[in-house]
């Protein structure tokens, strides 16, 4: 099983990153989390460019990736009241891909002062026809702590919960097969 973690956060060390990577490390057995870098290395979109001839290679290279993982996790900070920039570009590469459209979705949250950048994030994917995944959703409070991936992976208080909802993440896409 073929999971993409997509972090809003380009930031190094950043607690969003740090989240998904330690997801990667608690999910259950035979699920692969890879925790993706496109949201640096893509252009800005622009509709004029998404076509098969002058798609660039990038982000036909992200719409395969995300095409063929059974599933999205992604973990945002609010930036400016919204969703950082990079995040929704990367989006908005997919939502000229039909592949995108049903495809599963759980949302991590590492604070819940994050909350208004999770309710954008929720009406840009149900308007891309994401299925969001509620049960494999949850708030893990990171903030300020400084943890890092294995740190987190460990901590007896906060990776019971994303163990927890890794594997609503797996029973769902089973379910759905």
């Amino acid at each position: 099983m073929e999971v993409v973690g997509l972090s809003g956060s380009l930031r190094t060390g950043s607690t969003n990153t740090e989240l998904l990577k330690a997801a990667a490390l608690v999910a259950p057995y035979g699920m692969y989390v890879r925790v993706v870098d496109y949201p640096e290395r893509l252009p800005a979109f622009n509709p004029d460019n998404d076509s098969d001839e002058l798609l660039p290679k990038v982000a036909s290279e992200w719409r395969d990736l995300v095409a063929s993982a059974h599933a999205l996790i992604i973990s945002c900070p609010v930036y400016a009241g919204g969703l950082p920039g990079a995040l929704k570009n990367s989006l908005d590469w997919l939502v000229g891909d039909g592949r995108f459209e049903g495809k599963h979705v759980a949302l991590l949250n590492t604070s819940s002062r994050f909350a208004p950048a999770q309710e954008l994030l929720e009406t840009v994917l149900t308007t891309m026809s994401a299925r969001i995944l509620r049960a494999a959703c949850c708030t893990i409070d990171l903030l300020g702590s400084k943890l890092d991936a294995s740190a987190i992976a460990r901590d007896v208080q906060r990776a019971p919960k994303l163990r927890q909802a890794m594997r609503e993440l797996g029973l769902e896409i089973t379910k759905a097969e």
